[in-house]
């Protein structure tokens, strides 16, 4: 008889602002979710690679608690956080299984902003 593992699904929301994380269980249902901007970084700095690994090493600990053994990674969105997110998802002890990217692009529909001239 093998060892049972309880896996959920991780998703990644990294905007160019902030990275959010949301932890389901396989019918879907969030289980845990954090945040740059709940952890208390403010402004600019929950933009920052180290604001997103800080939230992966607080929501691993929290799924370490509610019993997830791995996760499969749902990457959305082109943020400067979402490889940071993954490595503290693997620091806190969680094993990832799967990590799909499934961040959405447009086929030339909209217009993009203008770029910023600072």
């Amino acid at each position: 008889m093998g060892i049972m593992r309880k896996e959920g699904i991780l998703h990644i929301h990294s905007s160019s602002n902030n990275t959010i994380l949301s932890l389901t269980d396989l019918a879907g249902a969030v289980q845990a979710w954090a945040s740059c901007g709940s952890l208390g970084f403010r402004k600019a700095a929950r933009s920052t690679p180290y604001a997103s690994e800080a939230a992966g090493e607080h929501l691993g600990r929290i799924a370490r608690q509610k019993g997830f053994s791995a996760v499969r990674v749902y990457l959305k969105g082109m943020g400067r956080g979402r490889d940071s997110a993954c490595r503290g998802i693997a620091a806190s002890g969680l094993q990832i299984s799967k990590i799909m990217d499934s961040t959405r692009f447009p086929h030339n529909g909209c217009r993009p902003p203008k770029k910023r001239r600072v």
